[in-house]
């Protein structure tokens, strides 16, 4: 057997959902994982994934968790979700939803062989529970009631053997709301739109794309006061228009930094941090087995940066068959001065299915 892989590229703009339908290798025999390389982060974005008509990543599924990102994650294979599926020029369809304020760039990787030809056996299959946070009407102590789940794991699968989440400690970063909402703001928000048109196809749109670019230049040059730490930002502007009204390049250019840097100084959004500690508490119990007993410091369990869903998952082997699941969560905030935002997560049951 020899190990392969397969890249399939794909764009998803903003807020945008993307349907792809493509197909395995031929020279393949099956696919053995499959990971995401984004260009951003990711983390609340859903994906959906079927190779061979069999569902290997359901509706909603949380992409955050199988990305990997060179300077955040250690090892790639740590992201990887492992699974068992023929690859001999089998239909893909992936539906990968955006829900983020710019677009992304993802490489979807499929790790594959070449040479196995055994029979697969047993399908891993995957369960969602979503659990929500429910405010109160008027909020009272922490303002966040406990939310009980009570369900029934799937009657088509027949051993669980594994347990995990997607609940990441959100906050929202922390922007110079003078740069954002001031004058600056105002002409960064028109410069990212204005690379935003389309390639001139004529000379009246050559024309008027180059109007706007030097009354964007005119605008830069007019600005009453930039702070030192903001400098780069404008050096940026600059550097694309100039460029580009000098005819160096053919349409506006930016390095892919600066751009981020760019769209970041006037956007406030969610990520996940590393290093909070939530106090949130969790219990779950499968079948009469308690597998979090109560209030258990879901802090333990959460994934984050350099802690994948992998190393963070309960594993175990267990016949159920419709088995009575019960989830309780407590949200539980913690006095800091930023602003954590509490988000509604999934539980996530990993089951084999025996294939007859």
């Amino acid at each position: 057997m020899v190990p392969r892989t397969q890249v399939i590229p794909f764009t998803v703009l903003s807020g945008q959902t993307l349907d792809l339908t493509t197909c395995t290798k031929y020279d393949h025999s099956k696919v053995l994982g499959v990971v995401l390389l984004p260009d951003k982060n990711i983390f609340g974005d859903r994906i959906y994934l079927e190779i061979n008509k069999e569902t290997v990543l359901p509706y909603h599924f949380n992409a955050g968790l199988i990305s990997f990102r060179q300077f955040l994650n250690k090892e790639m294979r740590r992201n990887v979700y492992v699974f068992e599926e023929w690859a001999q020029g089998s239909e893909i369809r992936v539906i990968y939803k955006n829900n983020d304020k710019r677009s992304v760039n993802i490489d979807m990787v499929l790790l594959t062989v070449q040479g196995d030809v055994q029979p697969i056996t047993q399908r891993k299959k995957l369960q969602i529970v979503p659990v929500p946070f429910t405010e109160y009407p008027e909020p009272a102590g922490n303002g966040y009631e406990p939310c009980e789940i009570r369900t029934k794991t799937d009657f088509y699968f027949n051993e669980l053997i594994g347990v995990f989440n997607d609940h990441f400690n959100y906050v929202q970063t922390v922007y110079d709301s003078w740069l954002a909402e001031g004058e600056i703001g105002a002409i960064i928000r028109d410069f990212l739109d204005f690379l935003e048109l389309p390639p001139a196809a004529t000379a009246e749109e050559r024309t008027a794309k180059k109007n706007r670019a030097t009354a964007l230049q005119t605008r830069i040059d007019g600005i009453s006061y930039v702070p030192s730490a903001n400098q780069p930002l404008i050096d940026a502007m600059q550097k694309t228009l100039s460029d580009y009204l000098a005819d160096n390049t053919p349409e506006p250019e930016i390095a892919q930094k600066d751009l981020f840097a760019l769209q970041e100084s006037v956007e406030s959004f969610v990520l996940y941090d590393d290093n909070h500690k939530t106090l949130s508490t969790l219990e779950l119990i499968v079948g009469s087995q308690p597998f979090y007993p109560d209030e258990y410091p879901i802090a333990n369990i959460v994934p984050r940066y350099r802690k994948s869903f992998n190393e963070t998952m309960y594993r175990t082997s267990m016949q159920v068959q419709e088995a009575d699941i019960f989830i309780r969560f407590v949200y539980q905030s913690m006095k800091t001065d930023r602003p954590y935002i509490p988000t509604d997560f999934s539980m996530y049951f990993l089951y084999h299915q025996t294939v007859k």
